[in-house]
C-alpha cells in the first residue's frame, strides 16, 4: 500500500523529506492504530452471495467497475456508499460475488501532518536507541525499557482517536 504522504506533502510543510523507509513505517503505524487503510484503495473483493437485496461492501465506495456472481457479469445493481443493491438479491451463499471497486477517501490534512511528524521522528531516531528510557551524567546511569520498542510509538489516546475516527462502520437496512 502506498504511504499516506508524498515528498510534496513534506515540501508543502517546509520540511525535509526523510527516508522512504521512515515514511512507510509512519504510514503503517497510523494505519495500524486507525484499524483502516485511511486512503483510497482499489481492490477486487470476493464476498459470499446472499438472497438479500443489499450486499455490504468496503466503503465508502467511490467507484465500482465490475460485479460478477459466480463469474457471470452483473449490471442490474445500484451502488451505495457501503453496499450494492439488487432487486433479485445476490444469488445464494455458496455463490461468490466478486466486486472490483475503489473505496476510502483522500487522506485528511491532519493525518498527513501526523505522518510527516512521525516519519521525521523515526528518521532521527536512528541516532538514538529507542529502548533508551533515561540517562544521567553524574554517577553515570543508563536505563533501557524492557522488550522491543519501535522508534514510532503512538500514545494510546492517539490510537483511540484514530480508531474511533476511521474504523467505524455504517449499517445499511432495507425495507419493503
Amino acid at each position: 500500500m502506498d504511504p499516506l504522504v508524498t515528498a510534496q506533502d513534506f515540501t508543502n510543510r517546509q520540511l525535509d523529506p526523510p527516508s522512504p523507509a521512515a515514511v512507510a513505517a509512519a504510514s503503517a503505524a497510523v494505519r495500524d492504530a486507525a484499524g483502516a487503510p485511511i486512503s483510497a484503495v482499489t481492490a477486487t473483493v470476493t464476498l459470499p452471495g446472499t438472497r438479500e437485496r443489499w450486499l455490504p461492501i468496503p466503503g465508502p465506495a467511490t467507484a465500482v467497475t465490475a460485479v460478477a456472481i459466480d463469474g457471470e457479469a452483473v449490471t442490474d445493481h445500484r451502488v451505495w456508499p457501503n453496499a450494492l443493491w439488487r432487486e433479485c438479491g445476490w444469488g445464494a451463499s455458496h455463490l461468490p460475488v466478486t466486486v472490483a471497486l475503489t473505496f476510502g477517501l483522500a487522506v485528511p490534512d491532519d493525518i498527513k501532518q501526523l505522518v510527516c511528524e512521525l516519519a521525521i521522528m523515526a528518521s532521527t531516531a536512528d541516532a538514538i536507541d529507542p529502548r533508551l528510557e533515561s540517562e544521567t551524567i553524574d554517577d553515570y546511569q543508563v536505563r533501557y525499557t524492557a522488550g522491543t520498542v519501535s522508534s514510532i510509538e503512538l500514545p494510546e489516546r492517539t490510537r483511540e482517536l484514530l480508531r474511533a475516527r476511521f474504523s467505524g462502520s455504517a449499517v445499511v437496512t432495507g425495507s419493503r
